[in-house]
């Protein structure tokens, strides 16, 4: 089973009006997958949990595209590359979205979002290296087939990802959410990795490892960050070995245990 990426609002449809029991969850609302937002309709409670003050624990996923500025300058057609770029964007979003992630923000060089546990349920780290997954495929694919909008094809480019785990607040500032936290932090500078990389903090690996060692594949590695100097990185990749991620409790008893996220 497919959740259904389409969000709502401001990133989906636009001026969606809410009833008046969900309006003043707008915020989280545009961020979520369309499928998502109709059973939450029934459930507040969960929602409420978004606009809490207390920290929440979740994964965070930063998307940066390396070299994003020699891409614009090597364009042949600035038009072309916009497109280019709000193309990409617009995927990473529905992927985040399809496996029960929180869209955040756009960054002008990618993209930040945000798996808290109570909201992508106990699979939530799964589900965010699952997305960063699905984003390097998708880049790839629309950066090979749009070879012809650059002047010179840069064969080093791609997506750094960075992830972390951890308590983090969400911050809601004129009906905008974002996440706010040390996780945010370190999942940004872990993105500054090299192009096709997926980079884990140590806190997310420990984690991931122990709940997803027979189906992701880990390798040490060593990256150089601003002000802080050489730091142990673990890059991450799904293995062949298919693994069901569960839906969480507010999903309903009337779908299958496990989510279809192929």
């Amino acid at each position: 089973m497919e959740i259904e990426p389409s969000v709502v609002g401001a990133l989906g449809h636009g001026g969606a009006e809410f009833d008046d029991d969900l309006a003043p969850y707008r915020a989280v609302l545009r961020r979520i997958a369309g499928n998502a937002l109709q059973r939450l309709q029934q459930r507040c409670d969960i929602l409420h949990q978004f606009k809490n003050e207390d920290p929440v624990r979740a994964y965070v996923v930063s998307i940066d595209i390396r070299k994003s500025t020699d891409l614009m300058l090597k364009a042949t057609q600035p038009q072309r590359f916009a497109e280019f770029l709000l193309q990409i964007w617009d995927g990473f979003r529905k992927i985040i979205c399809k496996n029960l992630g929180v869209f955040d923000k756009f960054t002008g060089d990618g993209v930040l979002a945000h798996f808290p546990e109570f909201f992508s349920g106990p699979d939530a780290g799964y589900r965010a290296i699952s997305s960063a997954a699905e984003c390097h495929a998708l880049f790839d694919q629309q950066y090979c087939k749009n070879r012809d909008l650059f002047h010179t094809v840069l064969l080093d480019t791609g997506l750094g990802i960075g992830i972390d785990l951890g308590d983090v607040h969400l911050v809601e500032v004129n009906e905008e959410l974002t996440v706010v936290g040390r996780p945010v932090v370190y999942a940004c500078r872990f993105s500054g990795g090299p192009a096709g990389n997926t980079l884990l903090n140590q806190v997310a690996y420990e984690h991931l490892r122990d709940a997803y060692g027979q189906f992701v594949d880990f390798k040490e590695e060593v990256v150089d960050l601003k002000h802080e100097g050489r730091v142990r990185a673990y890059r991450v990749s799904l293995n062949r070995t298919k693994y069901n991620a569960v839906f969480p409790d507010w999903w309903g008893d009337d779908t299958p245990g496990v989510a279809d996220e192929e």
